[in-house]
């Protein structure tokens, strides 16, 4: 489909760089204005490894040993080592960004309430940035596939009205990277092909492969949708992806003999202690539950995704549809992977399981948006933008007050269920950040 929102090639190029940079702190600051940390122990590991590999040299956890109780996430490996039972991409990625953090607790020696008080601080921060990002690169992309009007809204429903907010930016979990990763990827998609871009393709998909496991079947159809148009370029794609992911898999194999690594065996049930032991009472339920909960389903958070149905196929470049074709069966098999599992995605705020495909579903949204009318479907479509912001809002500012994490799976399907409304009725929560800041100065006792 051809771009009717692309710069113009004698216009300012300050103008887009502005622009984007003011859509990244916008979303920093909103991203951080609940003033807290919205994590569990799934992110506990990506807040230890990058201080592991700066102070002792290496992935292992064992300097940090012992640990509470019921840590599962954390496990002794078949080295002996205790390790992170989620993957390592994400922590080894923002590594060079502790180092003035490592600089600090090596220099300063700080109690272990400061410490860990840091590495909440820089876990939220890092994980907002990230986020930030990600929008950064979709609009991106949604500029070079349609008008500016339509790129921005469709940019604004990604930022406040899915799981980005809620999820990615709040903590370091292996979201927020699949999200920046596949946002990159559908942007190689758009673009006309070098050596360097099939070279950061490749990269691209190589660590989306790894990040999350799920995500292999999207790195697949990246990769796919983008060699059979630029046959040419495949070497340079296949080194570099083969180079970045051959070290994540050598780990992956070492520590827990598993191509996915821990994570692999988490889905398998095979930790002690797994959370996802507990299955779906049948894969349609669970494929059901992943879209259309009120618990956790996908167009019940975020309903403005029901306009895809009725929307043409995206193209990405020219006529040809088979990159959106793949993506699609990557979404379908992704969601089938999640049903198979106990889908209401542990303790965290609404449809978690598919925050990676996100993306995608926005850039899908492109043709169904162009075809509505601003008198009648426009209308509609940002009300259900404004209820998605507001469903986040809930999350953001009052969850996990509401007890909805505590939620069976049956009760997911009632309409009280719903963990927005739950959580509304809560109240919002407590500003970590600004006791916490004060306890730190010495000026009150523990928050």
């Amino acid at each position: 489909m051809a771009s009717t929102g692309q710069w113009s090639e004698t216009a300012p190029r300050r103008r887009p760089i502005r622009s984007l940079l003011a859509v990244f702190l916008i979303c920093l600051a909103v991203y951080n204005a609940n003033g807290r940390l919205i994590a569990t122990g799934d992110s506990i590991p990506a807040r230890l490894i990058p201080f592991a590999i700066l102070h002792h040299g290496t992935m292992f956890l064992d300097a940090y040993f012992p640990f509470s109780k019921n840590t599962w996430w954390i496990q002794r490996d078949r080295l002996g080592h205790w390790s992170s039972v989620f993957p390592i991409v994400l922590p080894v990625l923002l590594t060079p960004l502790y180092i003035p953090a490592a600089i600090y607790v090596r220099q300063a020696r700080p109690s272990p309430w400061r410490f860990e008080t840091l590495c909440g601080l820089l876990e939220k921060f890092f994980a907002s940035v990230i986020a930030a990002l990600s929008v950064v690169v979709l609009l991106i992309v949604l500029r070079r596939l349609t008008s500016e009007e339509n790129a921005l809204m469709l940019a604004i429903a990604f930022a406040f009205g899915t799981e980005t907010w809620a999820i990615s930016s709040q903590a370091l979990w292996q979201h927020g990277l699949a999200e920046l990763l596949l946002a990159l990827g559908l942007l190689f998609l758009t673009l006309d092909g070098s050596p360097s871009q099939a070279i950061a393709m490749g990269v691209v998909c190589g660590l989306l492969a790894f990040n999350r496991p799920p995500d292999v079947f999207f790195s697949l159809a990246l990769a796919v949708g983008y060699l059979v148009r630029r046959r040419p370029l495949a070497i340079w794609f296949l080194v570099a992806a083969v180079a970045v992911g051959a070290p994540f898999l050598i780990y992956n194999l070492l520590t827990f003999h598993h191509p996915a690594g821990g994570y692999g065996m988490l889905v398998q049930g095979a930790l002690v202690g797994s959370p996802l032991r507990q299955r779906a009472t049948s894969a349609v339920s669970g494929f059901a539950a992943l879209l259309v909960s009120p618990g956790k389903g996908l167009v019940v958070y975020s309903p403005f995704f029901l306009f895809i149905v009725g929307a043409p196929m995206i193209r990405f470049s020219g006529s040809d549809r088979l990159p959106a074709v793949l993506l699609w069966a990557a979404f379908f098999l992704v969601v089938v992977v999640h049903s198979f599992t106990d889908w209401r995605a542990g303790s965290s705020y609404g449809p978690r399981f598919l925050t990676d495909a996100l993306p995608f579903l926005v850039v899908a949204l492109v043709p169904a948006l162009e075809r509505l009318s601003m008198h009648e479907g426009k209308p509609i479509f940002f009300a259900a933008v404004l209820f998605a912001i507001a469903a986040q809002v809930v999350g953001v500012f009052c969850f996990p007050g509401g007890g909805s994490v505590n939620l069976s799976q049956s009760d997911l399907w009632k309409p009280s269920g719903a963990q927005f409304y739950r959580e509304a009725k809560a109240g919002f929560q407590r500003e970590d950040y600004y006791y916490t800041l004060r306890h730190w100065l010495g000026v009150s006792g523990h928050p």
